[in-house]
């Protein structure tokens, strides 16, 4: 199935298909999960156990907001201004609520099994095509990354001075990952950036993902493969400060004005010698469509 105005599809696999009008094309498609309305109760969700492999039931994701913040120098602790309840078990968590809308947060711990974690970790390791990359400062120095990098999209990238060309060259693994990600979470996407951070020296300086390509209140989906390293938020008008770990096979997905009233970085930490891989999933949109559209 092909809409009018939609980029060149992939080869597909499945015979089941799903596009939107000024999406990218998806290198596969699935079904996107119904949805509940307010007051109306959640169905069991389910989480998958490897990558690939079966599934188990999760709890409802829970939706509260945040306790009593606290600064970013008052705990060197992994976790910080979050429930034990969403680190431990996973759920939805509410960072802020302004006129830009709810920002939302929603984590599960346990996404991949260890065996489906390692046999991902060694496969994209090894396989992809790793990009030692500069960006462009705001102030028009080139910067050379704090970590490697690898993008895999319909369309290129070009976003906080980086820019990387389109690559639809999609492994099968990580066309599997990505197809069970999108039916567990609901959501089209239809590209990932992925960062290897070699040790704790690499890093990942604060931004946010305002790209008009990724539309009003993008999705924004981070599996984190290796290494544990933690996670900070900074609310941008200041007041709002959060940090949890990333865990190895974890799921962590930014929805809402998230990416417009915070940013986020991985920051240094000396302490660690082990690598880490994260995925970071999104949708892509089609600029020529929705100009053609307006």
């Amino acid at each position: 199935m092909q809409g009018p105005g939609l980029l060149p599809m992939p080869q597909q696999n499945t015979p089941q298909q799903l596009q939107g009008p000024g999406l990218l094309p998806l290198p596969q498609q699935q079904q996107q999960q119904q949805r509940t309305g307010p007051g109306q109760k959640r169905p069991a969700v389910q989480q998958p156990t490897d990558a690939p492999g079966q599934q188990q039931e999760l709890k409802p994701p829970q939706l509260m907001h945040p306790p009593p913040l606290m600064g970013p120098d008052d705990s060197s602790s992994p976790c910080l201004n979050v429930p034990d309840w969403l680190v431990q078990e996973g759920g939805e968590f509410s960072l802020s609520e302004t006129d830009n809308g709810n920002s939302l947060i929603r984590y599960w711990p346990r996404f991949m099994t260890d065996k489906g974690v390692k046999r991902m970790f060694h496969t994209l390791r090894r396989y992809v095509k790793w990009h030692q990359t500069r960006q462009v400062a705001p102030d028009g120095r080139f910067l050379a990354l704090k970590r490697l990098v690898a993008w895999f999209a319909a369309c290129g990238l070009e976003e906080c001075g980086l820019v990387m060309p389109a690559n639809d060259n999609w492994s099968p693994e990580l066309l599997d990952l990505l197809q069970r990600l999108c039916q567990f979470t609901g959501k089209p996407y239809n590209s990932c950036h992925l960062s290897l951070f070699r040790t704790g020296h690499d890093h990942e300086h604060w931004h946010t993902h305002e790209n008009e390509m990724l539309g009003r209140h993008p999705s924004i989906a981070v599996v984190s493969l290796g290494a544990i390293r933690t996670m900070e938020f900074r609310q941008k008008a200041g007041g709002g400060f959060l940090r949890l770990p990333m865990m190895p096979g974890s799921l962590l997905v930014m929805e809402g004005a998230t990416q417009q009233d915070w940013m986020h970085q991985i920051p240094k930490d000396v302490s660690v010698k082990e690598e880490r891989i994260g995925l970071q999933f999104r949708t892509m949109f089609d600029l020529r469509e929705l100009n053609n559209n307006a």
